[in-house]
């Protein structure tokens, strides 16, 4: 019986017989495999193999001068979920910047069940609470939301703000909790942006104190979302002019952005002159286009204007909003302010008040701003400071011929004759004679529109 055990032993091959291949070979694959994606892929399967020694060969990739290789290894010890390999993770995230958006994002995608690894770097490492944080944000353990409501309470703790915010994102603040720091001018964005979106019509009043106090552009655009969604309309279009009127940039965009439902008379002036005088190409077509997706009469001399506008490649954005939107969860907002600007988005962009223009008008252009200029101008509108009296008085015959014709139509005159007889003269009018009375009588009958204020 022995000796027949010992026949079979020698049958089987060298190594230990029953266990798998070594995962040595496997990580030899990622070092060798040529392929990004490929190698990514390989590091994963590691990862699923699970075990210590899976856990060990991916922290050594880690550490690998090769940054395709340190990919792998964060790709595969994100699939281990395991203590030990999430502390590997946080800490290279907050060591190489090469991978750092990498882990981020994974530990987004993948999610936290252990918030135990993050709580213990925060303790060793609370300058990096800015990475941190987040993170903690997305555990749904029971400690973490502990410990974050732990650092919140402290008031000596500098990133009470932040924690707010993340506290804000896992749902679990309640108004009073929130409201407890309105009057901390530290937590005074944090407060807002929990409250534009979860507020109630109560809170109304406490956005206008912050806009009258004309506090940051952050805190101002915050207060606009919450007003938005909470506030009747007569405050809306009071807020939307103040933005427009503002002069400011950031306010006058923000405005458009948070209130594209708000139309009136007025609303339209203001952004007729936002079109006009804002200082980046980018606010004043955000005018045009809001002029456009509800087109009017009165809108047509700027919607022309805006076609006078050639693609500016660069621009320096003058908000500082932005980063704040993103903590602060107000993406509607973050999205309109953060717009990708290139040539493609600005033909398109051309295109619609274009076709904003055919709707009122029944006529079709194009983008052309020449000739749509010439249109307006002929049927009595007023283009970027030109009418048709100007016209009359053009130092091109060419031009006062065309003017010329085209008052006599506005004014249903057949010819000269009617000129003179409307303006009281003694003999049909010529010349300069003619382009006065017909000056006069388009003043004195209303028939060209001015453009708005």
């Amino acid at each position: 019986m022995v000796e027949l055990v010992v026949a079979l032993l020698l049958l089987l091959p060298a190594g230990k017989p029953g266990r798998p291949e070594p995962l040595h070979a496997e990580k030899q694959a990622i070092l060798k495999e040529g392929f990004l994606d490929e190698k990514r892929n390989k590091g994963r399967q590691l990862g699923k193999r699970g075990g210590p020694e899976a856990r060990k060969l991916l922290m050594e990739l880690l550490q690998d001068e090769n940054y395709w290789n340190r990919l792998a290894a964060v790709d595969g010890l994100l699939v281990l979920q395991e203590p030990d390999a999430d502390r590997a993770l946080i800490k290279t995230m907050l060591e190489d910047h090469m991978v750092a958006s990498d882990i981020e994002s994974g530990f987004g995608d993948r999610g936290i069940k252990d918030s135990t690894p993050f709580i213990d770097a925060y303790k060793e490492r609370p300058s990096a609470g800015d990475k941190l944080l987040p993170l903690l944000g997305n555990a749904r353990d029971a400690r973490s939301e502990e410990f974050l409501r732990g650092l919140l309470a402290d008031r000596h703790n500098p990133k009470r703000a932040e924690v707010l915010k993340t506290l804000s994102t896992r749902g679990v603040l309640k108004r009073e909790d929130v409201l407890a720091f309105k009057d901390e001018l530290a937590m005074r964005e944090a407060v807002l942006g929990w409250l534009a979106q979860h507020g109630t019509k109560a809170d109304v009043p406490y956005f206008l104190d912050v806009i009258a106090r004309k506090e940051r552009s952050a805190h101002i655009l915050a207060a606009y979302h919450g007003i938005a969604r909470l506030g009747d309309a007569r405050t809306q279009e009071e807020m939307m002019l103040g933005g427009l009127n503002s002069r400011d940039d950031a306010l006058m965009r923000g405005a458009i952005v948070a209130f594209p439902e708000v139309h009136s008379d007025a609303v339209t002036a203001g952004l007729c002159r936002v079109g006009r005088d804002a200082a980046y190409q980018d606010t004043r077509l955000s005018a045009a286009r809001m002029l456009a997706s509800h087109p009017s009469k009165a809108a047509v001399p700027c919607l022309i204007a805006a076609l006078k506008e050639k693609y500016t490649p660069t621009r320096t954005r003058p908000i500082d909003a932005a980063p704040a939107f993103l903590t602060l969860g107000l993406t509607t907002l973050l999205a309109g302010l953060s717009e990708d600007w290139n040539e493609g988005a600005f033909t398109t962009r051309q295109a619609a008040i274009a076709r904003a223009l055919t709707t009122v008008t029944g006529q079709d252009h194009g983008p052309s701003y020449r000739a749509w200029k010439e249109w307006a101008l002929e049927h009595a509108y007023s283009v970027d400071g030109e009418n048709l009296i100007q016209r009359l008085f053009s130092s091109r015959p060419s031009e006062r011929e065309k003017a010329v014709r085209a008052s006599l139509a506005l004014l249903h005159f057949s010819g000269p004759e009617e000129v003179g007889r409307a303006a009281g003269l003694p003999a049909p009018p010529k010349g300069r004679e003619l382009h006065l009375a017909l000056a006069r009588l388009l003043v004195e009958r209303g028939v060209i529109k001015d453009e708005p204020e």
